[in-house]
């Protein structure tokens, strides 16, 4: 990924050194769609400093501030003359489809009030469109939905030990909607809009299943999480 990036911003493609044809709104959300899913994957910082670097990009040169949602093309791109604001699918996922899902994503494993901020204009922007042609939305649908009825299970404990590995596991195995499950490292501070706010200082390795901002009582035992 690094080849893409020349002065600061994101490239569409590179062949023998060179890039070519600034980025897309859908290049953005796949690429932030990617590093969050290696994040929940590995658990690895990185991958989630990748994904709110690119939002930070993708927000300052797509975002459409009078009516919420991305613009396809970025403010740097003189060559076309209108900027499209798409939601609908086509062959692939519509880059505001895709980036309610993502974004939600995002903002369940961190509790960003700002990352809040745009999942509600992404709703608000779109939500009367969605209604009217609801065949065609759904990425934006599934985003929807994670945002208001995903399940998150955090588990607070070293992530290469043996029983955040069996809570892992057993937490893979819960058929709800829309599971998301995070390892965090004991003691790590988190924003104050964070479900697990307050419940990293742990003593024994720990889970909590959550729904919005309610969550369960601390569970200790792999087998008690069902």
């Amino acid at each position: 990924m690094n080849n893409l990036f020349f002065e600061h911003s994101l490239y569409h493609s590179w062949r023998e050194g060179e890039v070519r044809g600034l980025a897309l709104a859908d290049d953005y959300a796949a690429l932030i769609e990617a590093s969050v899913a290696l994040f929940i994957a590995t658990s690895e910082q990185k991958y989630l400093d990748q994904s709110e670097l690119l939002f930070k990009i993708l927000n300052d040169n797509f975002f459409d501030n009078e009516r919420g949602g991305y613009f396809n093309t970025s403010l740097q791109s003189n060559d076309l003359p209108l900027r499209m604001r798409l939601s609908e699918d086509g062959p692939t996922p519509s880059a505001n489809g895709l980036l309610f899902k993502t974004l939600t994503d995002l903002w369940r494993i961190t509790g960003d009030n700002k990352i809040e901020e745009y999942i509600k204009k992404l709703e608000i922007g779109f939500g009367k469109i969605v209604t009217k042609r609801f065949s065609s939305h759904c990425s934006w649908i599934a985003g929807f939905e994670s945002y208001h009825k995903g399940t998150d299970v955090f588990i607070i404990g070293p992530k290469k030990s043996k029983i955040v590995k069996d809570m892992l596991e057993k937490a893979n195995e819960l058929q709800v909607n829309d599971l998301l499950v995070t390892i965090i490292e004991p003691g790590t501070k988190l924003s104050d809009n964070h479900p697990a706010y307050r419940k990293t200082n742990v003593d024994k390795t720990t889970a909590f299943i959550c729904t919005g901002r309610v969550c369960s009582l601390p569970i200790i035992d792999p087998n008690d999480i069902s």
